[in-house]
């Protein structure tokens, strides 16, 4: 119940009560127990190897807990994009001193370094021959980038020939068997085209612009939130200081919820109320982005962000909740 790892928010407290419980249990089972000594050679092992942490992590266990727990053991190799950008190993990147501070022999600070021998058995000899990436561990690579190198082929459902199981129709190809009618390969998403020959300076650009808009709204309210994404994108490009494209692409972002678009909704959310102080929509946005980003300065973001939208709109509800959701986390995770 004390181990430091099982109360992340106050280890140092938790060290204190678990040690006095081990020298309470050794005072009343040993003779003549000599506590100093004991005190001076006592340390706090991990309450986990790291193959527990990981398995915590596979059955849903909560990620900040996780994160500490590998910080502690100095496992932790962070990187913003694992999880999103599959080509990402889970070893990316460096790993931290451990943070627990404990007498030198103690497990937290004889971790087996495992970066030295991940590199090999992952296939990554750091030379530029032996794989498409030149050797590198840690590449973004966006699907249009893989279908530039593998082909169109490579989409699923796409080499009917090659690949029957993948247009027999179950979870994600929709209704429909097998059969000569049913089920089909789905469709590959095709990046909607912009104007490359306009640039925002360009004369006609502002009427192209509320045209991609106007194309995004539809693709908004068909749930197609990467063709809203993409649409609203061209139209920021081409009239970057019109606040409701920043709004309609950051409302798309917060809908396909990876990592990188969170950060891309509270991006355009920001600057979409330093133009306009009082659209109170991007202060929601903004705020909703900050909050699922779960980090300790965009949580208390978020509540001051939630704190200005209800400014603007004091009677509405829905930012009541968020107010009070933002709050809440940010005094359980961080207070």
């Amino acid at each position: 119940k004390w181990h430091p790892d099982k109360n992340i928010r106050r280890p140092e407290a938790a060290a204190e009560v678990f040690k006095a419980v081990n020298a309470a249990y050794h005072t009343l089972t040993t003779n003549n127990f000599d506590y100093k000594r004991w005190s001076e050679s006592f340390t706090i092992p991990p309450m986990q190897s790291l193959e527990d942490v990981l398995v915590m992590a596979l059955k849903g266990a909560d990620p900040y807990q996780v994160e500490m727990l590998l910080k502690k053991r100095g496992d932790y190799r962070p990187h913003q994009d694992f999880g999103v950008n599959l080509s990402i190993p889970w070893n990316a990147g460096s790993r931290e001193d451990p943070s627990y501070h404990v007498h030198t022999g103690s497990a937290y600070h004889t971790t087996r370094g495992l970066e030295d021998r991940g590199k090999a058995e992952l296939g990554y000899d750091g030379s530029a021959s032996g794989d498409a990436y030149g050797g590198q561990i840690v590449r973004h690579v966006e699907t249009q980038d893989l279908l530039d190198q593998f082909g169109a082929k490579a989409q699923v459902g796409a080499d009917r020939d090659a690949r029957p199981w993948e247009t027999v129709g179950g979870v994600g190809f929709g209704g429909g068997g097998g059969g000569s009618g049913g089920g089909g390969a789905p469709k590959a998403y095709a990046k909607p085209k912009g104007r490359p020959d306009l640039t925002s300076q360009s004369e006609g650009a502002r009427e192209a612009a509320e045209g991609f808009n106007d194309q995004a709204v539809k693709a908004f309210k068909a749930k197609d939130w990467q063709r809203c994404y993409d649409l609203s994108s061209e139209a920021i490009r081409l009239n970057p200081r019109k606040t409701a494209y920043l709004g309609n692409r950051a409302a798309a972002a917060l809908k396909i919820k990876s990592r990188k678009m969170l950060k891309q909704a509270a991006e355009d959310s920001v600057l979409a109320y330093e133009m306009d102080h009082l659209y109170a929509k991007a202060y929601v946005r903004a705020a909703q982005a900050h909050l699922e980003l779960g980090e300790r300065a965009t949580v208390k973001l978020a509540v001051q962000e939630w704190e200005k939208a209800l400014e603007l709109d004091p009677d509405n509800k829905s930012y009541k909740e968020g107010l009070k959701d933002a709050q809440l986390t940010w005094e359980a995770d961080w207070a």
